[in-house]
């Protein structure tokens, strides 16, 4: 992976910074779809880092949530505006299986919302 350091201003110039971080966003995807742990139902997920390290609530490493910030939910919406900008299917299509759970969930929310109307 390229890193950008502030006693490096040569690599960063007018023009060239939005392919720059284009690439970057590319490889950084890259490397996020090379540590996925693994895929359930054809639902890819990762592990990641739970707690605080201390005594009381302990660092763990577990499956992640459906989360925004530290879940697969913003692994999903990376994957998706990086297929849409570099028209990179595969980016878009993996997003989509990301998301099949959270999905899935807001329609049985969905489902259980218009049951209770009917009550």
């Amino acid at each position: 992976m390229t890193s950008l350091s502030i006693d490096q201003p040569d690599k960063i110039k007018a023009g060239s910074t939005p392919d720059l971080f284009l690439d970057e966003a590319v490889t950084i995807a890259d490397e996020i779809l090379q540590r996925q742990a693994g895929a359930s139902k054809g639902v890819p997920f990762w592990h990641g880092p739970s707690g605080y390290g201390t005594d009381l609530n302990p660092l763990q490493i577990e499956r992640l949530g459906l989360h925004l910030y530290n879940g697969t939910t913003g692994i999903a919406f990376f994957l998706a505006a990086l297929g849409q900008v570099t028209g990179k299917t595969e980016y878009s299509d993996i997003s989509l299986r990301i998301l099949e759970p959270l999905r899935r969930k807001l329609r049985e929310m969905a489902g259980d919302k218009k049951k209770k109307k009917k009550k």
